[in-house]
């Protein structure tokens, strides 16, 4: 039985090393020079941008059981000298304050990747195409979504008062199926623009807002993103 144990132990971590080894071949070349914890700091933003990633890629449903399984695996492969500390709630702090700086250095180093693993496939018949599309997409009426996706955010004010001109004349038409249609109206959306890579099907940019985001001004927000001579094809309602 113990042998079994060892066996199973000596599995998991060779698949952890296996998975860091992954990531930091998938990461390599993400310049974080400009992100600096404090001292005191047990995590780096090595560990904290593999945290991030393992914690979002679990299948494991509660968030709190996510961040546990990352961690344990972050101490397999850096030990216990690099330790980090165990509080979900700093965690998730770290990732507020230091998301926007990991992501554009992340962002860069995927696309390098791209350009040099995909490279059968990085041109369709000698041109770099991506497409542009927008979709809706439902998410938990947490009060955080709510706040930040659900038309009636202080986000989309103008939205606000065009549904509040339409619903003063649809209840005096239909004072019985205002209250439904009203919690329908106000369920959390996020509008996601993404910009593909056609030739490979992987996402090269992305926006998201609330559900009565414009398409067209995420997309505009991306432009610079595109690599020089890249052809971009649109749906027919972006483009109209």
């Amino acid at each position: 039985m113990a042998h079994q144990d060892q066996e199973r132990n000596g599995s998991v971590c060779s698949y952890a090393y296996d998975l860091h080894k992954a990531l930091r071949w998938l990461t390599v070349g993400g310049s974080m020079c400009g992100v600096v914890f404090r001292p005191e700091c047990t995590w780096t933003p090595e560990t904290l941008v593999f945290g991030a990633l393992l914690w979002a890629w679990s299948d494991e449903k509660p968030l709190v059981e996510r961040f546990l399984t990352a961690r344990k695996i972050i101490i397999h492969c850096y030990g216990e000298q690099g330790e980090p500390a165990g509080s979900y709630q700093a965690f998730v702090k770290m990732l507020l304050k230091w998301s926007a700086p990991l992501l554009k250095s992340l962002s860069a180093a995927f696309r390098r990747r791209m350009r040099q693993v995909l490279a059968a496939v990085w041109l369709i018949e000698g041109w770099l195409v991506f497409a542009v599309d927008g979709s809706r997409v439902d998410v938990p009426r947490t009060r955080s979504n709510e706040e930040r996706y659900s038309p009636k955010s202080k986000l989309s004010r103008e939205a606000q008062k065009r549904r509040r001109r339409r619903r003063r004349r649809q209840r005096r038409r239909q004072q019985a199926a205002q209250a439904v249609r009203q919690r329908n109206a106000n369920v959390p959306r996020i509008w996601l623009t993404m910009l593909w890579h056609v030739g490979s099907g992987l996402p090269w940019d992305w926006r998201t807002g609330p559900s009565d985001s414009s398409e067209r001004k995420h997309f505009q927000e991306m432009l610079g993103s595109l690599p020089s001579g890249a052809l971009l094809t649109a749906d027919a309602g972006f483009m109209g």
